[in-house]
């Protein structure tokens, strides 16, 4: 039931909120199809009078037929033309507002981070954010409008089809039967037909269509992967082994592409044939009461049309599977991220067991804190310790011991600790990890990223990066590039604590944040920040013991280890 809530809201969420346009739009698109499908039913009786024209030689009729079938082509042409216009515009509408949805959900409390930790087996979340929301909301409206012509043109044909058909009677051991509305029997009887063996065919295209896009994605992470690393691979001499796993995910792409291929073969096998045979089968159908003079050969043409009509209605399936089967995927893929974003708000909020809290005092206090891994073994117990505004605190211990942990409890993002946390009120708190996100952008952008409001402008950025001994960047500020890849290690650290500045938080807590600088450096940035900022409060992790001397006390996490 949770699978079948989770799909509804995806194809429902939308139409069910208060976007009225869009739902007055869906309803426009439905009459434009039913007009597309009346086009369809008017042209069959041109058929009709049209060939029974030609049979009869009437020059004048013929010629007037010939105009209306123009005025005729032309309203389908503009009504299909814009049915398609609105249909992409109401795609458009309908993936902004899913995209939100997931990324609100995903943003939402550090969602993304939990999923990204602690649920490795959901992969290329990225891929179902942007290529399977598209392919679904496209594939929806698409399957919705052909579904319905679909219903349509079946009950605005069955009528002209079963009159047309008349009376035929078929003889068999001895008894006569006659069939009234033989040919929508017939069209019935074919269209089901081809309608089992295409799902009997094309049934495992949906499992493969799956596989694909999962493998599609993680050859398109690898190679992205080797972007973002180029400089550590080169250095290493690994583009062998890179070489070697590309291949391995290009290998794993193209198995399964070849089992792609030869499935969509067998099933292009039978729908070719079907749709020829189905060419041949309404004119062997009317041939009888053709011949039996029911109708001339315009009666015939638009039984011929009618039939073939009935028949494509109802081979719905047949001609849309392979698009169905791209469509359950991709909602399959989406209705598990969305469980996944569901269980984690369960899982690492709901459960949390630490108390965390904001008061108006003058310490950050830890008391009887104790931080676990996610299987439950404890890193760190029953630490109880105090913070001073003003203060700096180095946190030292062998590796592996779990002080970067325990900066994450403090930030309240770690869900697997217990205890209680206090945080002053005034504390304007600005975590900093060893390695710091810089996205794609202007130099200002990133920047300015972390930056209060008065810290915005011209003067104040050029300020803190002359204060960082970095002035050659003042001119690089609106210059987009990936900076990540661009520059070094220690010029990322040296732009964080330009960061820092800009920021102007009065708790600071440092994760490793200056192990790519040299001592020198180091020494200049953290005495820069007691300068400018004489009351700002810091909480450093780190393993060099050049920071002895610039914090005022240093703490073992050793002595709190079980």
């Amino acid at each position: 039931m949770a699978v079948l809530d989770s799909a509804w809201h995806l194809l429902a969420g939308y139409w069910l909120t208060k976007h009225k346009l869009a739902l007055w739009l869906l309803l426009l698109l439905i009459i434009m199809t039913a007009s597309l499908v009346g086009i369809e039913v008017g042209l069959s009786y041109w058929y009709n009078y049209f060939y029974s024209a030609l049979q009869e030689y009437n020059k004048k009729l013929v010629i007037t037929l010939l105009m209306i079938f123009i005025v005729i082509a032309v309203l389908a042409i503009i009504i299909d033309v814009y049915r398609y216009y609105l249909a992409q515009l109401l795609a458009l509408w309908w993936r902004r507002w899913l995209t939100a949805e997931f990324f609100v959900k995903w943003l939402h409390n550090n969602n993304y981070y939990y999923l990204a930790q602690f649920m490795p087996h959901l992969d290329n979340t990225e891929q179902r954010l942007q290529e399977d929301i598209d392919l679904l909301v496209n594939s929806t409206l698409d399957l919705l409008m052909g579904f319905f012509q679909a219903v349509t043109t079946i009950l605005a044909f069955v009528y002209i089809l079963w009159t047309l058909s008349a009376v035929i009677s078929v003889k068999v051991a001895g008894i006569t039967w006659h069939i009234h509305g033989y040919l929508v029997w017939v069209a019935i009887i074919y269209s089901l037909f081809g309608t089992y063996l295409s799902h009997k065919l094309g049934l495992p295209l949906i499992k493969l269509n799956i596989l694909q896009q999962q493998r599609e994605a993680n050859l398109r992470v690898a190679a992205i992967a080797v972007c973002n690393n180029s400089e550590a691979i080169a250095l290493s001499k690994g583009a062998g082994k890179v070489m070697l796993s590309l291949q391995e995910h290009l290998g794993a792409v193209l198995a399964n592409w070849r089992d792609l291929i030869v499935r969509q073969k067998k099933l292009l096998w039978f729908n070719s044939s079907y749709n020829q045979v189905s060419l041949i089968i309404p004119l062997l159908a009317t041939l009888p009461n053709y011949f039996g003079r029911t109708f001339l050969l315009g009666g015939l043409m638009q039984s011929c049309k009618a039939f073939s009509e009935i028949q494509g209605a109802l081979s719905f399936i047949v001609n849309y599977y392979t698009s169905i089967a791209k469509w359950r995927s991709a909602l399959l893929r989406l209705v598990t991220l969305n469980q996944s974003l569901t269980q984690v708000a369960a899982q690492y909020h709901a459960r949390r067991e630490i108390l965390y809290s904001i008061a108006p005092v003058a310490e950050l206090s830890l008391t009887g804190v104790n931080v676990y891994t996610p299987t439950a073994v404890t890193l760190l117990a029953n630490i109880n310790l105090t913070f001073s505004v003003g203060s700096s605190c180095l946190l030292t211990g062998v590796a592996g011991l779990g002080k970067s942990t325990l900066l994450k409890v403090i930030a309240n993002l770690w869900p697997f600790a217990s205890g209680k946390i206090v945080v002053p009120a005034a504390a304007n708190i600005l975590y900093v990890p060893q390695q710091p996100y810089f996205p794609r952008g202007t130099l200002r952008e990133i920047l300015l990223f972390t930056a209060a409001a008065d810290s915005r402008d011209e003067g104040s950025i050029k300020s803190a990066l002359l204060s960082c001994r970095l002035s050659n960047f003042c001119d690089l500020l609106d210059q987009e590039q990936q900076w990540t890849q661009l520059l070094s290690a220690g010029e990322l650290q040296q732009l964080n604590f330009v960061r820092i500045l800009l920021s102007k938080a009065n708790w600071l807590i440092l994760d490793e944040s200056t192990s790519a600088l040299a001592v020198a450096q180091e020494q200049y940035l953290y005495c820069l920040l007691k300068e400018l900022l004489p009351q700002l409060t810091i909480i450093s992790v780190a393993h060099r013991s050049s920071l002895i001397a610039l914090h005022e006390t240093v703490l073992d996490l050793g002595q709190f280890r079980p």
